[in-house]
């Protein structure tokens, strides 16, 4: 059929095709033919507008040649406009027709996908067709091979029977005339059509009544179909349920590990930050002892300065001489130079507890290093759990913990910060008084190059210790901005929780449109197979009591006619033969009797098969029936526990939207602190800069 109409479409698409040339090539005729009209009318109009011109100079039978001209030049002007006209009546005459095979065209291109779809729909049922007359078949070659040996035992059981008759007839010794046995058998057939009827008649209700158990246990296998569905529906939400429930276990463990693992690290921090501070009190301590032994060697100093020119003034008043000067200075001088040898040494005090605060400084770093990069460790593990969450309140715990250790992180540095600028402001004022004592020195003992060296060597150590204080800002500003990037982190957690949050609102509007399609469907399937049931039951109930009655009221007084209609047929037949022969008479009404009582057996045993059969027919109605309520009563309770679920799954819903949004707002919160304590942690920075600076 597709095959078909493949070539009527190919072959109307042809002639289309072909029709459309045809009128493309008398359309580009016309056109050339409208051209050469259009390319000879110029030269003509020319030619008159000069006979025109020369209409003064020539003679009347030039005037009558260009009238007969024009009037040629009229004609086909007109047979111009009528080709223009009739080639413009083709072009409207081709649109539509175009338009209508275009229509055509794609109305045919439509059918056949529609018949290619049906065509498809068709081979489907073709096969399914197929399968269900297999089975079919294979059904009534076992029902006919059944009915074969049916047939074959009743036979053999006949012929058995007519054996027993002649073999008793034979024992009795009697011989039964050709009349008699016609008749006989007369009866027998006529007693083995009825009983063949029963019999068809019979197998016709046995073959409907197999015909409807089959359908009942297509039917069965339906709802057993649906059934497993349904079970393995519930099975796999169960599983779902419980990988989620495992997952959210592990997720929580994890959270667990991770909150003790920052506990950890806040007390390793802790216990760190406090050695530090120890050590930088200490260091302090060293300081302010080296700062008052410094400012003890200015005193002494300047008592030594007081009485070298009370000396000196006493020298001069005492003696007048210059020798006892030069030898004052030179004494001064020695005395000078001890002096210096001690401050010397101070400040090699003083330098061996800087470099021990400097390298109290690099530990401190060193610590806050590690402390960042086991802060940065711990992010990444957050980060990498962050994937694995679902649930909304498995995610807050992470960013509960981050902005916790960020607030640590916060104030620890807001400490190291005010420690650092505590301590510059330390040195700087150490340095100024230094510096302030040096120039007074220096201006005194310009002469010595010697401590010149030393100023340097100081001043140098002063700018180390200003590179050293800039590049703690530097560090500052780049935990500022890790404290950025983190904020970032934080906003994307949100954003993927919002997402997730999304994800799990859709999901639970799908299983709920699931949760209300099915009891619907169930509900629809349960009314359509307990009609089934009840038609089904129905038919066979009134197949059974038809049965019944025909058994128990109808074949009787037919078999008890018949056996009159036989006694009768045989007294006749006795009394004629009583009028020809007496022998033949009383053999005719042995026989008679004989085959009565055959026919009274053979009707008792197919009456007691009959009832056997058929009781066994109520038997099995009656367990399939059971076995359907049993199954209908099962489901309607599997439909109960499903609608529980459903209302569990439901107000766990409606708790964790709850927890979600007690969660986002609690993490709102906290975002907004976060955020303050940043902006009081740059502003606080601004300041110590601008200090700095200043």
């Amino acid at each position: 059929m597709e095959d078909k109409v493949r070539s009527w479409l190919r072959q109307n698409l042809l002639d289309a095709e072909e029709a459309q040339r045809t009128w493309r090539l008398r359309c580009i005729q016309a056109e050339a033919e409208l051209r050469a009209l259009q390319a000879e009318v110029p030269g003509k109009d020319s030619a008159d507008d000069q006979s025109e011109d020369m209409s003064g100079a020539v003679d009347t039978v030039l005037a009558a040649n260009g009238q007969q001209e024009g009037q040629q030049s009229d004609s086909d002007a007109q047979v111009l406009l009528g080709q223009v006209l009739g080639l413009e009546k083709h072009c409207a005459e081709l649109q539509p027709w175009k338009a209508k095979s275009l229509d055509e065209t794609s109305r045919l291109q439509a059918e056949a996908e529609v018949l290619q779809a049906k065509l498809k729909e068709q081979s489907c049922l073709l096969k399914l067709a197929r399968s269900e007359a297999r089975v079919t078949a294979e059904k009534a070659q076992k029902i006919s091979g059944l009915r074969a040996a049916a047939k074959a035992v009743h036979d053999e059981k006949c012929g058995e029977l007519a054996h027993q008759v002649h073999e008793f007839l034979l024992s009795a010794g009697l011989r039964p005339s050709f009349e008699g046995e016609l008749l006989s058998l007369k009866h027998a057939e006529a007693e083995m059509r009825r009983i063949d009827a029963s019999v068809s008649k019979l197998e016709a209700d046995s073959m409907e009544a197999t015909r409807q158990r089959e359908l009942l246990r297509m039917r069965r296998e339906e709802m057993r179909g649906i059934r497993w569905g349904c079970i393995d529906t519930r099975a796999q939400c169960a599983r779902e349920v419980a990988y989620l429930r495992q997952i959210s276990k592990s997720r929580q463990a994890t959270l667990t590990r991770l909150q003790g693992e920052v506990l950890r690290s806040d007390f390793r921090g802790a216990k760190k930050r406090k050695q530090m501070e120890d050590q930088i009190g200490a260091c302090n301590t060293e300081l302010a002892d080296a700062l008052s032994r410094a400012d003890a060697a200015g005193d002494k100093l300047r008592k030594v300065k007081f009485q070298h020119g009370k000396q000196l003034q006493k020298v001069r008043l005492e003696h007048g001489s210059l020798q006892a000067e030069v030898d004052d200075h030179l004494n001064y001088a020695e005395a000078s130079e001890e002096e210096f040898a001690s401050l010397r040494q101070q400040e090699l005090d003083l330098e061996g507890s800087e470099q021990r605060h400097l390298t109290n400084e690099q530990a401190l770093e060193v610590a806050a290093r590690s402390l960042g990069e086991e802060l940065s460790r711990l992010e990444e593990a957050a980060l990498d759990q962050e994937d694995q969450r679902l649930a909304v309140l498995d995610g807050l715990w992470p960013l509960q913990d981050e902005s916790r250790a960020l607030r640590l992180t916060a104030v620890s540095l807001r400490e190291q910060g005010q420690a650092d600028s505590q301590a510059a402001l330390e040195a700087q004022s150490a340095t100024e008084q230094l510096e302030t004592d040096m120039a007074a020195e220096r201006g005194q003992w310009a002469t010595q190059a010697h401590e010149l060296t030393v100023f340097k060597e100081l001043e140098d150590q002063v700018q180390e210790a200003r590179e050293r204080r800039d590049a703690s800002l530097a560090e500052r500003a780049k935990l500022d901005e890790s404290l950025k990037l983190l904020q970032q982190g934080s906003d994307r957690q949100l954003s993927d929780l919002r997402e997730i949050q999304r994800r799990s609102l859709q999901l639970k509007a799908v299983h709920d449109d699931l949760l209300k399609a099915l009891p619907s469907s169930n509900a629809r399937g349960r009314e359509a197979i307990q009609a089934a049931l009840d038609q089904v039951l129905g038919r066979a109930r009134k197949k059974a009591d038809a049965l019944l009655n025909y058994l128990e009221a109808g074949p009787g007084p037919a078999k008890r006619a018949s056996t009159g209609g036989a006694a009768v047929g045989d007294t006749q037949l006795s009394a004629s033969s009583l009028s020809k022969t007496g022998s033949s008479s009383s053999s005719s009404s042995t026989v008679a009797a004989v085959a009565s009582e055959l026919q009274q057996q053979l009707m008792q045993k197919a009456e007691h098969d009959l009832g056997v059969e058929l009781s066994n027919c109520k038997a099995v109605l009656v367990a399939e029936q059971q076995r359907f309520i049993a199954e209908s009563q099962r489901r309607a309770q599997e439909l109960q526990g499903l609608r529980a679920e459903r209302r569990q799954l439901q107000e766990e819903r409606s708790q964790s939207r709850q927890e979600v949004e007690l969660s986002s707002l609690g993490n709102a919160s906290e975002l907004e602190d976060l955020q303050k304590n940043m902006l009081d942690l740059d502003r606080e920075a601004a300041l110590s800069a601008e200090a700095v600076a200043a």
